[in-house]
């Protein structure tokens, strides 16, 4: 980029890889993406499965089927952009590249084109707002024991004491274990006005302003991520399929509550349960007792379907806590005190979370 074109790390990084996807059958963008700066370096895998969904993980397996189940969810509930809307952001991107090139002829056709685009989106409907114009899902499956994050956080533990931080730091990145949904918005209230005064700029000789002009457009994109917890999901999958085994399955029925358990202990560790503790504790009593019928000869049918509709309320929860994405410098520009400070909030809130659950029986 030429001095002077300043974009956000978050707007950049959305232009080179998920924006892109626009214009072209969306493809592996390696380390580029939503929240790179804080990803591995292996380049990501892109999955077509049989909804006809796209997504990405780390690694060519399949991920389990409750994940692609919620990921179809996603996809289904992610309402597009009008086409005029994306035409025109595909035109305004277009400008920038011919800008860079010192292609002035193209780059003004761009600019009129996606002016005329975003009139026209406009008229059709005047309420226009945030509208989302990008959805990336990722996939980040964590494969190992509820033992083996145990041993991955004692040892992190071991290095801070020590000052070893980044060696710490190496170690827990990998334990996460959830889809991650983000999602790109372009406020209609702003940023076709900067188009066409980009264009103004442009026609008037003033190609360095113009461009400025144009950044300060892609700053105004926002976007929000959702989490969801995988390990949630597949306890929620073992509790349905132990509510579809007959009393003569006992054993069977049983293998899967105590798997779903463990699942439920594994959110814990990975620090998933720190907003809703409460819930958590909730399905894990409920796990429990379930399993303590079936040994009795009891019938399960009311509390199998109470249950199900706890994980699915929580996991709505889950769904409808969105986390705005900020251009990460902030963190460096005299936020990092708040960050530190949450953060320190939260693990005394899974320390408490963790302190009941051990007297339970985890």
């Amino acid at each position: 980029m030429k001095k002077g074109f300043l974009l956000s790390a978050m707007t950049a990084m959305m232009l080179a890889g998920s924006v892109s996807a626009l214009m072209a059958e969306p493809g592996d963008f390696g380390v580029n993406g939503p929240d790179a700066w804080n990803q591995p370096l292996e380049k990501r895998v892109k999955h077509t499965d049989s909804f006809g969904d796209t997504y990405y993980t780390y690694n060519y397996v399949a991920p389990k089927q409750c994940v692609r189940k919620e990921v179809h969810k996603a996809s289904q509930h992610f309402k597009k952009a009008p086409k005029e809307v994306v035409d025109a952001l595909n035109a305004t991107i277009a400008a920038v590249e011919a800008i860079d090139k010192n292609d002035l002829k193209t780059a003004k056709e761009q600019l009129k084109k996606a002016t005329a685009l975003f009139d026209k989106a406009l008229k059709a409907n005047p309420n226009l707002d945030l509208v989302p114009v990008d959805q990336a899902i990722v996939v980040k499956q964590f494969t190992g024991t509820v033992n083996d994050i145990k041993a991955d956080i004692a040892m992190a533990q071991d290095l801070l004491k020590h000052y070893r931080t980044q060696q710490a730091r190496d170690i827990l990145m990998p334990l996460e274990d959830e889809i991650d949904i983000t999602t790109h918005y372009l406020p209609m209230a702003l940023y076709p006005k900067t188009t066409k005064r980009a264009l103004e700029l442009l026609e008037a000789g003033k190609t360095k302003a113009a461009m400025r002009e144009l950044a300060a457009g892609f700053n105004l994109v926002v976007g929000d991520e959702v989490v969801i917890p995988i390990p949630l999901l597949t306890a929620q999958e073992l509790v349905d399929a132990a509510s579809k085994l007959g009393k003569e399955r006992k054993k069977e029925a049983l293998a899967h509550l105590k798997a779903a358990k463990e699942e439920l202990h594994k959110a814990l560790l990975l620090g998933y349960t720190t907003k809703h503790a409460k819930e958590y504790q909730a399905l894990y009593d409920q796990i429990k007792k379930i399993a303590k019928t079936i040994e009795g000869g009891g019938a399960t049918e009311k509390l199998f379907e109470h249950v199900k509709k706890d994980f699915e309320s929580l996991l709505n929860k889950h769904r409808g806590e969105k986390r705005k994405l900020n251009d990460p410098d902030s963190v460096w520009q005299g936020t990092a005190k708040a960050h530190a400070a949450a953060a320190r909030e939260e693990t005394n809130d899974a320390i408490r979370f963790e302190e009941e659950m051990e007297a339970n029986d985890f």
